[in-house]
């Protein structure tokens, strides 16, 4: 990988019997290295767990929903209409993420997407007793809910309360 900010040669200009002269040098300055942050590191493998626990909560709910509408609607529109249940609370967390240095504006988009996510798992779960696995149902549902809690945690890590 190229690095930005190193130069591998540089530019010396110079006279010579009065006329100037550039000639290039290999550049021998070490390179400033940031230490290792473990933080920022294990922040960045948190929140790209939650992503793609949420990406797998949102296939699983629409797979989930929409074949319990198939039961009333053509598939198109069922699949559809079940992708509106978990876009919702991903939407939410959009804009938590977005509010977060901002406690006060950033708890209706909390407060709405854990209503959301209700509404999901409850779908989920009725779309288990309807194909008799009431088990499942609730199992699914709680696919939703490991990846909003998931989401939440790292939420809270970042968090700052301001003034």
């Amino acid at each position: 990988m190229a690095r930005p900010f190193r130069r591998p040669s540089r530019t010396i200009p110079e006279t010579v019997h009065g006329v100037e002269v550039a000639y290039d040098v290999p550049d021998t300055t070490p390179v400033v290295r940031l230490p290792f942050n473990l933080d920022a590191a294990l922040r960045r493998a948190l929140f790209a767990l939650a992503i793609a626990m949420t990406a797998v909560a949102i296939i699983w709910g629409t797979v989930a929903i929409g074949s319990m509408l198939t039961l009333l609607a053509p598939p198109w529109a069922a699949y559809l209409v079940a992708g509106v249940f978990d876009a919702g609370w991903a939407g939410c967390l959009i804009a938590e993420w977005l509010l977060r240095y901002d406690s006060k504006r950033s708890a209706l988009p909390r407060k709405a997407g854990f209503a959301m996510l209700t509404v999901s798992m409850a779908a989920i779960t009725v779309h288990g007793i309807i194909a008799g696995a009431w088990a499942i149902g609730i199992v699914g549902a709680l696919v939703s809910a490991a990846a909003k809690g998931v989401w939440a945690i790292g939420m809270h890590t970042i968090r700052i309360q301001l003034d």
